[in-house]
C-alpha cells in the first residue's frame, strides 16, 4: 500500500480497517464461520469511524499483526516529510496550463484569501515545515499554474496530519487490550523453501 501511494503521488489517502457492516453479505458470512464479534453498542458508534472502531472479526492473522500494520502504514504515509515529498511529485504531474483564467478582481480577491490561507497553513504546520516551504518553492518556479492545488493539499495536511496520529494512538491502545502475540518460531529458510517447491 505504501509503495503503491508513494509511486502514485497521492497525498490524501484514506486508509481504513475492514469492518463487517450489518446486513451485509460478509457479515452473514463471518456469523456463519462463527468468526463475528458482537456490535457495539449504539452510544459508542456516535464517534466511530472506519479508523478507529478496530475489527469485528476473528482475523486469520493475528489482531495484533493487523492492527500494528494499519498503524504502520499510517505513519509512513502521513509522515510530514513523505506528504511533502508526494506534493512535490504531483505538481510535477499537474497540467492547469488549459484552465480558464480568472478575471482581474476575481485572481486579487483569490490571491489575498490565498496569501492569508498560506500564511496560516505555513504557522500552523507541523516540524519540518522546510519540507512546505520547499515544496511551494519548487511548485512556484516548476508548475506555478497548480499551486493553488498544492495549497489545498497543504491545508489537508492540517486535518490529516494530526488526525492520523490520533487514530495511530488509539490503535495502539487498542493493541494494548489484546492478550500478547505468541510467535510462532519460523523455520530456516531452506527448510521453508524446501517445503514451499514440494
Amino acid at each position: 500500500m505504501i509503495d503503491l501511494i508513494e509511486e502514485a503521488a497521492i497525498p490524501v489517502c484514506m486508509v481504513g480497517l475492514l469492518y463487517a457492516l450489518p446486513h451485509t453479505q460478509l457479515e452473514r458470512r463471518l456469523e456463519r464461520e462463527g468468526r463475528l464479534f458482537p456490535h457495539p453498542e449504539r452510544k459508542d458508534l456516535k464517534t466511530a469511524d472506519q479508523c478507529t472502531m478496530g475489527i469485528n472479526f476473528k482475523t486469520l492473522r493475528p489482531q495484533q499483526e493487523v492492527l500494528a500494520d494499519y498503524a504502520y502504514i499510517l505513519e509512513r504515509i502521513y509522515d510530514p516529510i513523505a506528504y511533502a515529498g508526494r506534493l512535490q511529485r504531483l505538481a510535477k504531474m499537474l497540467d492547469n496550463s488549459g484552465r480558464k483564467q480568472q478575471t482581474r478582481a476575481a485572481h486579487a480577491r483569490r490571491r489575498h484569501g490565498s496569501l492569508e490561507m498560506l500564511h496560516r497553513i505555513m504557522t500552523n504546520l507541523p516540524e519540518p515545515r522546510e519540507v512546505f516551504r520547499s515544496t511551494l518553492t519548487r511548485c512556484l518556479s516548476d508548475n506555478p499554474d497548480s499551486i493553488r492545488w498544492v495549497v489545498a493539499l497543504m491545508a489537508l495536511y492540517l486535518h490529516v496530519g494530526p488526525f492520523s496520529r490520533d487514530v495511530i494512538a488509539r490503535i495502539e491502545r487498542i493493541v494494548a487490550t489484546l492478550d500478547p502475540l505468541v510467535v510462532e518460531p519460523r523455520a530456516p529458510v531452506e527448510q521453508a523453501s524446501s517445503n514451499f517447491a514440494m
